[in-house]
């Protein structure tokens, strides 16, 4: 039989347990909690701290068992709302969804907000409207500061959570294949910041060309897109077509037959991932525009 004080202190360490895991069940803790016998004699029998011990142990273990389960959701973006959305209101589970922004971005129209034909907040959808009527989920707008597989917490900051599921669906980084001169002097587009950040530089650019129309004028208005994927060839689309349809209209004082479009691709086609005829129909299409 363990000593008084090794009951004690496995009861402490139980009780911390709880209370950081399982506060709810800690109004059943004090009820459990034996009383001494008296003012005289305060000491508490092993065999009633062993019961106690026990009766600890057998709560927690019934409660986790059938207890929901607790998911947690790092990134929301499409996968990570998929997912949120497939299990709201799910009876079985608890989902806490953080990221680090209190919207949902739509990725495919980042083009169009960069080419300043769409506002961001055209393609921005606050989290918490989406999931008002949910009952299962909270949202934390954090950036998670570490990750415990180990003992199953995520932290963001000096909060920390306890998870029995992990979904990490943070997306991924604009891949420069090591060569730092385009990491260094490019725009990467993978959030509407960066969408805002093209537009608002191109727009930047077109201006300083017409207060200072010099031998940089053809400078300000060319641009280089490297990557020739389903978002090179939008960019590029979509330019060559302002090239003669609204740009000149806009901005009349400047002569956009200067302006040269660049498209850049390391593999021999564009849209490399897709069927052939795809490939050829977009590079095509893009030489007709000009």
């Amino acid at each position: 039989m363990k000593t008084e004080q090794e009951l004690n202190k496995e009861i402490l360490q139980t009780t911390l347990d709880i209370q950081e895991n399982h506060p709810e069940l800690l109004p059943f803790v004090d009820e459990m909690t034996p009383s001494t016998p008296s003012d005289e004699n305060p000491a508490i029998e092993n065999s009633n701290l062993a019961a106690f011990n026990d009766s600890l142990h057998s709560m927690v273990d019934q409660y986790t068992k059938h207890a929901k389960k607790h998911i947690i959701i790092i990134g929301a973006g499409f996968a990570g709302l998929k997912l949120a959305r497939e299990l709201n209101n799910h009876p079985n589970y608890t989902i806490t969804l953080i990221d680090k922004n209190n919207y949902h971005q739509f990725q495919p129209l980042f083009y169009q907000v960069a080419m300043a034909q769409l506002d961001a907040s055209n393609i921005s959808f606050p989290l918490r409207s989406i999931f008002q009527k949910s009952k299962n989920l909270s949202i934390r707008v954090a950036t998670v500061t570490n990750v415990n597989t180990v003992n199953n917490t995520v932290a963001i900051g000096v909060l920390s959570f306890n998870y029995d599921y992990l979904v990490i669906a943070t997306g991924a980084v604009t891949n420069y294949f090591g060569n730092e001169a385009i990491a260094s002097h490019s725009f990467s587009m993978k959030s509407t910041f960066d969408a805002l950040e093209i537009r608002n530089s191109l727009l930047q650019h077109f201006e300083d060309a017409i207060t200072h129309q010099h031998a940089s004028t053809k400078r300000n208005l060319s641009i280089v897109i490297v990557g020739g994927g389903p978002t090179g060839v939008e960019l590029s689309g979509t330019l060559a077509e302002m090239k003669t349809d609204s740009l000149p209209l806009e901005y009349p004082e400047l002569n956009f037959a200067q302006m040269d479009i660049f498209l850049l691709e390391g593999s021999p086609k564009l849209l490399a991932a897709m069927r052939p005829a795809s490939s050829s129909t977009a590079k095509t299409y893009l030489e007709d525009l000009g």
